[in-house]
């Protein structure tokens, strides 16, 4: 393990931002807010799994780097439904030129939320609205392939 993986470990797995390294930070590239969108894509995928995503990897790796366990884990999430595997496959997209900013998501999932929340009474603060975004499907136009993830 390296010590900046020993650095950032613990007893229990791994904290901080090890365990949800975008592949461009990982690799030691620039990045941006879209790396924040890939740790919520490992947030979506535990939620949907029940399993950490340093739990898939050997310790001191990092799951961004491990294709194969990549592939396996949004599979999995798609397992759960179709429209969840699209959406953590949205997040969790290898080449950042190709991941959705915040504000895209955020803009995306925002009338989904929105009519969710009239349609079950739940009245949408603003603080918990991104939130609220992780139980909503990704709309249909976001299933095609293509550079829709740009935002």
């Amino acid at each position: 393990m390296s010590a900046n993986a020993q650095a950032r470990g613990s007893m229990l797995g791994q904290v901080g931002a090890l365990a949800y390294e975008s592949p461009e930070q990982a690799n030691h590239k620039p990045y941006d807010g879209r790396n924040d969108i890939w740790a919520l894509g490992c947030l979506v995928t535990e939620m949907l799994t029940g399993t950490m995503v340093f739990r898939r990897v050997e310790p001191g790796a990092v799951f961004a780097l491990q294709e194969d366990v990549l592939a396996s884990t949004i599979a999995e999430c798609a397992s759960v439904s179709a429209d969840w595997g699209r959406l953590v496959a949205w997040l969790l997209t290898i080449d950042v030129t190709l991941r959705p900013t915040a504000e895209f998501v955020v803009a995306t999932m925002q009338p989904i939320v929105e009519a969710l929340c009239v349609r079950v009474g739940v009245i949408c603060l603003t603080a918990m609205r991104f939130t609220a975004h992780l139980c909503c499907c990704l709309p249909p136009r976001l299933a095609k392939t293509g550079k829709e993830g740009q935002g």
